[in-house]
């Protein structure tokens, strides 16, 4: 007893749940269970442990894992479908790698090799029960810190701000609101988009992501979910970002990048930055959509998760273990992603936020996942669902775009403002024939002025943002905008077509001005002051009311996506 340390009396306040198939070992372990803690609740297989875990409040599992039926590994997964939070002690007789990165994933505590000696087993317990005391305190600690935070809100808000800033600043997208525009084996075009959603609970995030574009087609993505809460799971999220956006920098320059050789500089410098108690978790991918190949290092991250052609889900999964302070060396894998349409990657975030008291939205992702044509779509599912998550969610949706309308029609303008205005009085007696409802026709027409206009003004007549403002101010813009229209020829080029996804109709529309094109990178800098810049409150708008909205990568054509009729996604 005396190994159990001070912690003997805190044992006596819990209950402990035992599962195990043998009898004798299930009499024999019991019975020095039963002087350890104050209720042992005894379980003779899984089955009859998920029952006996849902009738009482358990404080510590414990479970053999070959058992007929369901395994110990089942049971943890059923779990952690409504709890997170018990600790877990795994009794094994071997453990290989595969039941190691499950153990990990499913949150297992500790092990205990058989035959489960009383030192083993009472050094484990410890271990658990430190768990749960540590647990509680972290609860007491945060709903103080939260007490704290009440009071020091309004002093704080300003630094707040900036630090939130400064992590979005970390962050690079190098395909915000782009598309990809490639030529299949074929001849036929393709273009593909990739959509960051990124919503943290805290100003201060454990998670943290990065989308950057090494050529055309080329593409590595990368998530990061530093394990923890609060600052410290923050500065090793944003130093991992820093840090693998240095190293892309650098070989971009070089023209010289090798995925092998990043994941590997990578963890050799987080290795040495975490603390020994810490892990990191990461998905890595460096997508080639011109070979459609995908080489992935997912590090105890959720699978990612493809739909083929014909709508068959599959599962990518984890291929290392959480990067800690000593690790073994980097497995990357390659799959073959050309029968893929959409691909997920995702934090943990998304698939164990709870739905209600009983289930985690695990159960509905696969569904979510393939019904949605868009990541708004998804994240529109998973918010129903959801409401407030308990977590950082952080998701990719990367996804080919439908290149076989039903219909399509097509229209060249003059750069000429009652030709626009006119375009717009056609689009309004099309879109009630196709059955849009009144309210999302408003917000279609909204977007199509919107971007038809930025065609024109900083499209075909070169308009900066500066000399707009300057303009305007002095009650002279209108008539700028009317005499520089006549000394241009160019063509604004607008195609609108009709596609059928997932048993729903989407109104596409494509807007090409003959322009220079600009800088995609200054619609996501705040406070830019880039003279070429665009007036982005137009396309901020847009982005609330469409479905998608993507540029190519001159900045000169625009599509513009909108579902005919808006989904309901409660059920």
């Amino acid at each position: 007893m005396e190994q159990f340390g001070n912690l003997y009396d805190i044992a006596k306040s819990l209950t402990v749940l035992f599962i195990e198939d043998e009898i004798l070992t299930r009499l024999t372990v019991g019975k020095k269970l039963n002087s350890i803690f104050k209720q042992v609740v005894s379980a003779e297989n899984g089955i009859d442990g998920i029952e006996k875990f849902r009738q009482h409040n358990v404080d510590l599992v414990i479970t053999d894992n070959i058992m007929p039926g369901m395994s110990g590994l089942e049971v943890i997964r059923e779990i952690r479908k409504t709890d997170l939070s018990t600790p877990v002690i795994l009794v094994t007789a071997f453990i290989d790698n595969d039941i190691l990165i499950d153990s990990i994933n499913h949150g297992v505590t500790q092990f205990i090799a058989k035959p489960v000696t009383e030192g083993n087993l009472l050094k484990a317990i410890e271990i658990a029960v430190q768990r749960v005391v540590f647990g509680n305190l972290v609860q007491k600690a945060r709903d103080q810190e939260l007490e704290l935070l009440r009071y020091r809100e309004k002093y704080h808000s300003r630094q707040q701000e900036w630090a939130f800033r400064k992590e979005l600043n970390i962050i690079k997208n190098d395909l915000f609101l782009r598309k990809i525009d490639l030529t299949g084996d074929n001849g036929e075009s393709q273009e593909w988009v990739v959509d960051a959603h990124y919503k943290p609970l805290d100003i201060m995030s454990g998670d943290s992501y990065s989308v950057r574009e090494l050529g055309e087609g080329k593409i590595l993505l990368f998530l990061i979910d530093a394990m923890g809460k609060g600052l410290s799971a923050s500065v090793t999220s944003i130093l991992s970002t820093s840090f693998a956006n240095y190293l892309v920098d650098k070989e971009k320059e070089r023209n010289s990048f090798e995925f092998t050789q990043f994941i590997e500089d990578y963890t050799t410098f987080i290795r040495k930055e975490i603390l020994d108690e810490e892990i990191v978790c990461a998905t890595f991918t460096y997508i080639n959509l011109e070979d459609k190949q995908m080489d992935a290092a997912i590090f105890s991250m959720p699978s990612i998760i493809g739909l083929t052609y014909d709508n068959q889900i599959i599962r990518i999964k984890s291929n290392n273990l959480p990067i800690m302070k000593s690790g073994k060396a980097n497995r990357i894998d390659r799959h073959d992603i050309s029968m893929l349409k959409k691909i997920l990657l995702h934090t943990d975030g998304l698939n164990e936020s709870f739905k209600d008291s009983n289930s985690i939205y695990q159960e509905d992702l696969e569904t979510d996942f393939k019904g949605s044509s868009f990541a708004t779509e998804l994240s529109d599912r998973f918010s129903a669902k959801i409401g407030k998550p308990d977590d950082d969610v952080t998701f990719f949706f990367i996804k080919r775009l439908d290149c076989h309308p039903k219909w399509v029609k097509t229209f060249v303008i003059n750069t000429n403002l009652e030709e626009i205005k006119a375009l717009g009085s056609k689009f309004e007696n099309i879109l009630p024939s196709l059955g849009m409802s009144g309210d999302s026709s408003v917000m279609f027409i909204s977007s199509s002025t919107e971007m038809l206009m930025n065609a024109y003004e900083h499209g075909n007549l070169d308009v900066d943002l500066n000399l707009k403002n300057k303009l305007i101010k002095n009650g002279a813009y209108e008539e700028y905008l009317l005499t520089k229209e006549k000394e241009t020829d160019k063509k604004i080029s607008v195609t609108l077509s009709l596609h059928e996804e997932n048993g729903k109709e989407f109104l596409v529309l494509t807007i090409a001005d003959e322009g220079p094109g600009f800088e995609m990178s200054i619609l996501k800098e705040p406070g830019s002051t880039d003279s070429r810049q665009l007036n982005t409150r137009g396309i901020k708008i847009t982005q609330r009311l469409a479905d998608g909205i993507y540029y190519n990568k001159k900045g000169n054509e625009t599509k513009l996506i909108k579902e005919i009729t808006g989904g309901n996604y409660e059920n």
